[in-house]
């Protein structure tokens, strides 16, 4: 239980650790607003990818072996970015560092094999608890900014991924279910470039304007993708994510819950920390205002 626990905790503090440091990281890489939010926009994408795609391969190869796969992914990320020496390479170490957002599906696989069928609520809810850790990221990122540099934050990371392995290493059996089934190469290649396509949209709309033609063809392309994804998923015998099961009342509700719950949590974690060091930031004649 403890090592499905640090692993999830690992990858939900990640998803705030650098939002506070934000300013310094633009200023210490000599980079723009725009490319600097992409270290939290990767992180998100990657994550958003992986969840699905390694979560699938968890039941044909070994939730354990994936989850290994996964923490790895993770604490090469975590060093890469405490070495990254520009923009571009910390967004390519914080994307590898987001594979670890897979620990979730693979750890409510693992305890479904390995507990006890009245003990998975709970269980499983432990472990769901912890991506409440990005509001303890964002108080640890700011501690670690005022009193060293930005670089230790991925330390702390780096750390925290590290005992997460040699946990899963000890003390997780692997479990003999297996599915045989083949990879569902259409899916994973639709969810990924509608979600690609949505997430960029999204980043971009602020900064490139709503009605641009870019912009406009990238929600265009993501609802094409999205469309054929959930028409490719109704013809394969064994699909990434079981859609029939999706429109079932309790799933339904539950997936609905947790997506406004997300929009709350990820408005609170962004804008509560810019508003709290207000009037940091501001154009000097807009500082008074802010006082």
């Amino acid at each position: 239980m403890a090592g499905l626990i640090v692993s999830s905790l690992a990858f939900a503090l990640m998803q705030t650790l650098v939002i506070p440091a934000l300013p310094v990281l633009q200023r210490d890489l000599h980079t723009s607003t725009q490319w600097i939010t992409w270290t939290v926009t990767i992180y998100l994408l990657t994550g958003s990818l992986a969840t699905p795609i390694i979560g699938r391969m968890g039941d044909q190869y070994g939730e354990v072996k994936m989850m290994l796969v996964a923490l790895v992914s993770f604490l090469i990320g975590s060093l890469g970015c405490f070495v990254s020496w520009n923009v571009a390479s910390l967004i390519v170490f914080r994307g590898l560092q987001a594979v670890g957002a897979a620990v979730f599906p693979l750890a409510y696989a693992i305890i479904r094999d390995e507990f006890p069928e009245d003990k998975w609520s709970v269980t499983m809810g432990t472990v769901s608890s912890t991506l409440g850790g990005g509001g303890l990221g964002i108080v640890t990122a700011g501690l670690v900014v005022d009193n060293l540099n930005w670089r230790w934050l991925f330390v702390v990371s780096a750390a925290i991924g590290l005992v997460a392995l040699i946990l899963v290493l000890r003390f997780i059996p692997e479990s003999p279910v297996r599915n045989p089934a083949r990879p569902d190469v259409p899916g994973a290649v639709f969810l990924s470039g509608g979600l690609i396509a949505l997430l960029v949209a999204l980043t971009e709309g602020g900064p490139q304007g709503w009605t641009s033609p870019f912009v406009l063809g990238l929600f265009a392309a993501a609802m094409a993708f999205m469309i054929s994804w959930a028409v490719a998923e109704t013809k394969v015998p064994q699909p990434m994510v079981d859609l029939r099961m999706l429109t079932r009342r309790p799933v339904l509700f539950t997936n609905l819950t947790a997506l406004l719950s997300g929009f709350s949590l990820y408005a609170t974690w962004v804008l509560l920390p810019s508003f709290f060091q207000l009037p940091s930031g501001l154009p000097p004649q807009l500082q008074h205002l802010a006082a």
